[in-house]
């Protein structure tokens, strides 16, 4: 399919005939970014609707008044400023967003290193490298040959020995101040895997090092970060708050959908009787309305469904040729997909 813009009246400001369609409404007076062709440079529609060309093979969202941006001849990266100047060059690996702090971990000629916003390139004295940082950009997981550690970012005070550890990952603004720390150890079949736990951000052990797998990530979806999932031996499947108290005992197998066992219950019901005032993801709208329209969906003639927009009265804003890349509008405007079909019954998925 290709990509275009309709306003919140149903028009089509922006033609159908790219590859490629992001929403930057946000930045300054440009709407669009958009590619003719997947390896070209892309392009900047503005709120008018004039094209304007750009160097660039990608350009990622502002976080912190920056913009990661791709060369699109070296496919290195630097960043750009809100006045879409180039303020550091484009000579740098990685894509790391400013979204938590001052800092941003990425790599330079093959050394990973800490970057300011002002272009300054770093590597903590007395390391090799550096991994990832945590509680904003207060931390930094560093690097010494194979050994990991934390330290703090200001003082290189050593926060987590070098040794402690095999790896210590962090979740960056979702850190909920808790570290997923990790070591080397055989499985019972005679293999090598990792046992895992939970630190704070003073190294103070939370959940023991003792599970095969731990899910963070999972649980903050559910129930914002009040618990983790955990993985014992026997590739079963537990809860650990986090303070360590165990919720539930490792005896349970979890489906994709969410259900701990073939027939068990739902994870989302043992969550609410656990903390029944935490808040349901499931009893969120299924709809959800942005600057008052939302998409709606109706079937064709052909039997392919067609996307349109409705506000909340009800009514019909935009007719329904088209398949939503996204929900919302932004300024009035909202990217669209035109021509997208299925088969005869099917909806999209």
């Amino acid at each position: 399919g290709l990509y275009g813009v309709l306003d919140s009246a149903g028009n089509e400001v922006v033609p159908c005939t790219f590859k490629s369609l992001t929403g930057y409404n946000e930045w300054q007076d440009y709407a669009e970014v958009v590619q003719d062709d997947f390896d070209a440079p892309v392009s900047l529609f503005d709120a008018q609707g004039r094209k304007v060309a750009t160097p660039y093979r990608f350009i990622r969202y502002f976080y912190g008044g920056l913009s990661c941006v791709t060369d699109a001849e070296t496919l290195k990266r630097g960043y750009i400023d809100e006045d879409w100047d180039l303020v550091i060059p484009c000579i740098y690996d990685g894509d790391a967003d400013f979204e938590y702090g001052d800092y941003v971990v990425t790599s330079k000629d093959g050394v990973s290193g800490l970057l300011d916003k002002k272009g300054n390139f770093t590597i903590p004295a007395g390391w090799d490298g550096v991994e990832a940082l945590a509680d904003g950009d207060r931390l930094v997981v560093v690097k010494k040959g194979d050994d990991v550690a934390l330290i703090q970012r200001e003082s290189g005070k050593v926060v987590i020995p070098a040794g402690t550890y095999d790896y210590i990952h962090t979740w960056s603004g979702r850190d909920h101040g808790l570290l997923e720390v990790g070591k080397d150890a055989a499985t019972p079949e005679g293999g090598n895997s990792t046992l895992t736990g939970v630190v704070d951000l003073e190294g103070s052990v939370v959940i023991p090092i003792q599970y095969r797998n731990l899910a963070f990530w999972e649980a903050d979806y559910v129930f914002s970060g009040l618990c983790f999932l955990v993985m014992d031996d026997s590739g079963q499947w537990g809860l650990v708050d986090r303070e360590g108290k165990e919720l539930l005992p490792c005896r349970y197998s979890i489906d994709l959908g969410g259900h701990m066992g073939p027939a068990g219950p739902s994870i989302y019901d043992v969550l609410k009787e656990l903390y029944p005032d935490a808040k349901d993801p499931r009893d969120e709208p299924h709809y959800i309305f942005d600057e008052g329209l939302t998409s709606a969906g109706s079937a064709a003639t052909d039997g392919a469904w067609r996307i349109g927009f409705m506000d909340e009265a009800g009514g019909r804003v935009a007719p329904p040729p088209f398949r939503p890349v996204g929900n919302g509008f932004r300024n009035g405007r909202g990217s669209r997909r035109q021509g997208w079909a299925l088969g005869v019954g099917n909806k999209p998925p």
